[in-house]
């Protein structure tokens, strides 16, 4: 593995330190870098993981959708789920309207919007002026489909020569935290805002961390590579100022995701560099003191040892139990998933399979999905198996 491989995305400083070596339990095809340390800056306190600039990861998002088992609107799994993704985009929409203080004629940009929860919801409330830009292919026809000006892209297009100057508002949704240089990001869109535009930034609060996180390591996965804290979050944003920010928790991978809210606007000051121990400190505890609820499922996993098991749900939270619990040390017979997509590739040797399979299976079916777990054992029960049914996490 390389060593050195990015400098402090937010000060540039190549003087930095080890927090723990993470090595991630995935499926052998993964198109992301699975090994690397998760370290801190020594000149500003920022934590991220060390990783190298590839083309994986342009490759990776471009075709999100495919690569994970994200789900699109108008399918079962993500009806299934419509009030709580909404209520999450609500929360948005909320903030922005009580701290933006823009007309409904305000030209606002989504980056990476995905399916446009928010832009969506600003529409149905009168705002006419909306604008999307995304990599992903499938989420561009949808919101075009909705008539919402939309185009391939990223916050790191160059080519844009339309949007310069344009927009009163951009809006920077689970963005930051992917990006490895999210310093170049930022620089980027200044040119696309209005002198007085406005910046809405929605990502993770490394601060709530420890008391989120539903075991140890969860929050040191492979896509997040930039850690905030509403002190780091400043760093980054040094020439712009503060006008408001919050915390709060949402629907995602798990149901209750830490979340961190800032509104900033264009300004002609360069703020200082903040440093921060905090920072480290949230990471290490969130890596090693489990919740009162993360103990319990570690000591649940750890009563499936001796026992033939097969893992039902191979998804993102699968990988994360396999890789930061004692369940990767199990009897794994089977690991099966719907998705047929997921058929034929192998986690640990074991193929993932569909759960026909499961039909002369005699051993314990640990449920590894916490946003499809209901729907997981619906199937268990309408396909008429009897077997001992484990989910760890709850």
């Amino acid at each position: 593995m390389k060593e050195n491989n990015r400098q402090c995305p937010i000060c540039d400083s190549s003087n930095k330190r080890q927090i723990k070596h993470i090595k991630n339990v995935v499926p052998d095809d993964f198109m992301l870098p699975s090994e690397y340390d998760i370290v801190v800056c020594n000149n500003c306190g920022f934590v991220f993981n060390d990783v190298p600039d590839s083309k994986c990861y342009a490759d990776y998002y471009s075709k999100y959708k495919e690569n994970t088992n994200f789900s699109i609107p108008s399918e079962p799994s993500y009806v299934n789920t419509k009030v709580k993704r909404e209520n999450r985009y609500f929360s948005s929409v909320d903030f922005i309207k009580n701290n933006a203080k823009i007309s409904q004629s305000a030209a606002i940009l989504d980056i990476g919007c995905s399916f446009g929860g928010i832009l969506t919801i600003l529409k149905n409330e009168g705002f006419s002026n909306l604008f999307a830009l995304d990599l992903d292919t499938i989420s561009i026809g949808c919101l075009r489909e909705i008539g919402i000006n939309s185009r391939e892209g990223s916050i790191f297009s160059e080519d844009i020569p339309e949007y310069t100057k344009k927009f009163d508002l951009i809006i920077l949704g689970h963005i930051l935290e992917h990006l490895h240089e999210p310093k170049k990001a930022i620089s980027n869109i200044s040119k696309w805002l209005k002198n007085d535009g406005k910046v809405f930034i929605e990502c993770p609060d490394l601060y709530q961390y420890p008391k989120t996180s539903p075991f140890p390591g969860f929050f040191a996965e492979w896509e997040h590579i930039n850690h905030f804290s509403i002190v780091s979050l400043m760093n980054l944003m040094n020439n712009y100022s503060l006008r408001s920010y919050r915390t709060g928790t949402i629907y995602a991978l798990i149901e209750e995701f830490p979340c961190l809210y800032a509104f900033f606007e264009k300004s002609d000051e360069i703020n200082e560099l903040c440093k921060t121990k905090n920072d480290e400190i949230s990471m290490l505890k969130s890596l090693s003191i489990p919740t009162e609820q993360g103990a319990k499922t570690l000591v649940n996993i750890e009563k499936l040892k001796g026992n033939n098991i097969a893992i039902w749900g191979a998804g993102q939270y699968c990988y994360m139990l396999l890789s930061n619990t004692s369940l990767s040390n199990c009897n794994i017979q089977y690991i099966v998933d719907k998705d047929e997509k997921k058929h034929g590739k192998s986690i640990l040797g074991v193929e993932i399979m569909g759960p026909q399979i499961l039909k002369d299976f005699n051993g314990t079916i640990v449920v590894c999905s916490t946003t499809a777990k209901e729907y997981i054992v619906s199937d268990i029960q309408k396909m008429g198996l009897t077997n001992d049914v484990a989910i760890p996490f709850i």
